[in-house]
């Protein structure tokens, strides 16, 4: 399973290198619950910015609760970017105020495959951090054939 992740993480860095503009990567944690399943973890994620474009990205996470839990590939993006926001008093430096949305496909052992969309409502971005706080996440599970949701607590992502 290790040589999975790490197969997954490397091949998927590779293969969008070729294109890449912008490389993050970041740590999260997650809960989620799908039909009669349900996980938490830690998510490990990288991120490729696409064409030298600021507004979409392509990324993979993986998440781990010891052990593997999930794996999925999507695609976000970080529309409005603001100065003027009311959550500058949280940090000493400046902060732009840049909430984003995930769509992707994930899967998981217990659940199978599904459909996921992420909306980062609260996330601030400086030079090279992103901080997201309380993230909801829709899900639909197409073994279980329901809708399941989740939150992400808290991601922090690296950039350069």
């Amino acid at each position: 399973m290790k040589r999975f992740i790490a197969a997954f993480l490397v091949l998927s860095s590779v293969a969008a290198s070729a294109v890449a503009a912008t490389f993050s990567y970041g740590l999260s944690a997650t809960g989620e619950s799908i039909g009669s399943s349900s996980f938490g973890g830690v998510g490990i994620d990288l991120e490729i910015g696409v064409f030298d474009n600021p507004y979409l990205n392509l990324g993979t996470e993986v998440v781990l609760s010891p052990f593997f839990e999930s794996a999925q590939l999507y695609v976000s993006t970080y529309p409005l970017s603001t100065l003027a926001h009311p959550f500058s008093f949280m940090f000493t430096n400046s902060m732009l105020y840049n909430p984003g949305l995930r769509l992707g496909g994930r899967y998981s052992p217990s659940s199978g495959w599904s459909l996921r969309a992420e909306l980062a409502i609260l996330m601030l971005r400086d030079t090279k951090f992103r901080y997201e706080f309380f993230s909801p996440i829709v899900s639909y599970s197409f073994s279980a054939s329901s809708f399941g949701w989740g939150i992400t607590l808290l991601r922090v992502s690296y950039v350069f």
